[in-house]
């Protein structure tokens, strides 16, 4: 499970990808609650700790997200590269999401969701295994 998580090597089907990315979202909305309890309960010795334990999963589940999104683009045999332009397309829509450039975006954003979801990948061996 850490390989298929921490290492952006090889290829992932459409239902695993769907089980890790369900797993890291969870996990972050976790670590995100965390924080923002530590952040309440006004105890200094929380907020050291909430920020010594949940800062690293944070960044660890992103990664992770990344990760993921890597090898199911190998499963198309497309470039994990093209992780870049999904991510930014990602962050870009809360930048502009009071405009109708922000709603486009939003839109292009959950139609490239959509299709890591449920596109099929190549069935024969490519470039990244088989």
């Amino acid at each position: 499970m850490l390989n298929t998580l921490f290492s952006a090597q090889g290829r992932l089907a459409r239902l695993p990808y769907f089980g890790y990315t369900i797993l890291t979202k969870v996990i972050m909305i976790l670590a995100l609650l965390g924080l923002v309890f530590s952040f309440t309960s006004h105890g200094g010795i929380a907020i050291g700790l909430a920020m010594i334990i949940l800062v690293p999963v944070l960044i660890a589940m992103f990664w992770a997200s990344i990760n993921l999104t890597i090898k199911r683009l190998h499963d198309f045999n497309f470039s994990g590269m093209h992780t870049i332009w999904i991510y930014v397309l990602a962050f870009g829509t809360g930048a502009f999401q009071q405009s109708d450039f922000g709603i486009l975006l939003s839109l292009v954003s959950f139609g490239v969701s959509l299709w890591l979801l449920f596109m099929p990948g190549s069935p024969e061996p490519n470039n990244f295994g088989s």
